[in-house]
């Protein structure tokens, strides 16, 4: 990663904004589930929380990729980060007249602020782009994972202890400042040309969204893609948000506080990856990424699984130590692969239909999350923790060695790009790895 691509005063902007509103966000989120699991005691209550906070993005973002397209996505993402602060404000207004947030209120502001990140994300997503030159993508988007690491690194360990310490309100009103601040420095992003659809070329609301659905299929190793998306979201996804945090503050019985610090130590691997993403994007097709990657998880998650027995070392110390490096190197995987798949889309998708063709295949790759979430909240709370990963784990497996051969299909029946590499290759200006 070139952290000269940082003199880009627009992408730093961004980073900025991005880097206090998620800071905020992920201690609220935090801070959310934690006060969910305490006050139910419930896996499955704890999972819904998080079912619902995908469904709205699930049924919406399609169409908000749409807007993205049409609209500018300065206006967009400035405006949003306005609505989710007043959100926020309304429900510490709530919290301040009853003393306590009910699950019902939980699921409200969940689903406002998801609502919300609907319209936020395709425009975020969409304005990289406009703002930062072909040959700095890979370096772009490098950065904002550093600095999305930098956030999931501090933000658990903050969030623990304030939460330890005053509970949620102080947690929900640094959020509220956060996604005001956040606005403001998205108010002085300078775009010179904003490749969006020009209103005398506008087609109708589902014209446009039946044009990006054309234009997908054309891609079949997009659609495979999104294939195995669904399948590994449904696998990998529970076992980070639903899981983890029932192993640790359940079985192994930590505190908050604790929890917060292993939470911080699980992002290590998150701001390790982006240092040395660039090398590996420019040296391996995404589709070679995806199956090798996804077939060494799926055995990191047997790893955790088996470390999930209370009991099975001595030291429960052990246990976590052992567990802390797996899941870091699944962490540094994953994004790997993410920022893989980002990069050739941005290269190879004409930016006036980026909202559209971002937010379409983000609906069919988070599409099984709350499935996986649901169901995996249901399970733990008929069975062991290690089970139920261990399952998972199974599935992971399965699509990834599903993945190497229908990516090998398409390459043989001449149905995938293969020069996508090469595009790749020839846009960051190298030719060799």
């Amino acid at each position: 990663m070139d952290l000269k691509v940082l003199k880009n005063k627009n992408l730093v902007l961004v980073i900025l904004g991005q880097f206090v509103s998620g800071f905020g966000t992920f201690m609220q989120n935090f801070a959310l589930s934690i006060y969910v699991l305490k006050k139910t005691g419930s896996a499955t209550l704890f999972a819904s929380v998080l079912v619902v906070s995908i469904i709205p993005r699930i049924l919406l973002m399609p169409f908000a990729g749409v807007l993205a397209d049409r609209f500018s996505r300065k206006k967009m993402i400035v405006l949003m980060d306005l609505a989710s602060s007043l959100t926020v404000v309304i429900m510490i207004i709530v919290f301040l007249i009853t003393g306590e947030l009910s699950i019902v209120t939980v699921y409200i502001l969940v689903i406002m602020l998801s609502l919300i990140s609907v319209f936020f994300m395709p425009s975020m997503s969409a304005i990289i782009p406009d703002i930062v030159k072909k040959d700095k993508l890979v370096d772009a988007n490098s950065a904002m994972e550093l600095f999305s690491s930098i956030i999931g690194l501090t933000s658990p360990l903050v969030a623990g202890l304030l939460f330890g310490l005053f509970g949620l309100l102080p947690i929900m009103i640094i959020n509220a400042i956060s996604f005001f601040a956040s606005a403001i420095s998205e108010m002085f992003i300078r775009i010179k040309h904003e490749s969006i659809q020009k209103k005398e070329n506008r087609e109708s609301f589902f014209a446009s969204f039946k044009q990006g659905i054309i234009f997908i299929k054309s891609l079949p190793e997009f659609i495979f893609m999104a294939g195995i998306a669904v399948v590994a979201n449904f696998a990998i996804a529970p076992i980070f948000s639903v899981s983890l945090p029932i192993v640790f503050l359940q079985d192994f019985g930590l505190s908050e506080q604790i929890y917060g610090v292993l939470s911080s130590l699980m992002t290590i691997g998150m701001f390790m990856a982006p240092i040395f993403a660039a090398k590996i994007i420019r040296k391996y097709h995404y589709s070679k990424l995806v199956s090798f990657i996804l077939t060494i998880d799926a055995f990191l998650c047997i790893g955790i699984a088996i470390l999930s027995i209370v009991g099975i070392f001595p030291s429960i110390i052990m246990n976590i130590v052992l567990m802390m490096i797996i899941i870091n190197i699944l962490i540094v995987t994953v994004v790997w692969v993410n920022l893989s798949i980002a990069t050739a889309r941005q290269l190879l998708v004409p930016g006036e239909m980026m909202g559209r063709v971002t937010s379409v295949i983000g609906t069919f790759a988070m599409m099984a999350t709350p499935l996986g979430q649901a169901l995996m909240g249901s399970l733990l709370d008929v069975s062991e923790s290690y089970i139920i990963i261990g399952i998972y784990a199974v599935i992971l497996l399965i699509v990834g060695l599903i993945s190497k051969v229908g990516f090998n299909a398409l390459a043989t029946r001449g149905k995938m790009d293969l020069t996508v590499g090469v595009t790749v290759k020839k846009e960051l200006g190298t030719d060799n790895g």
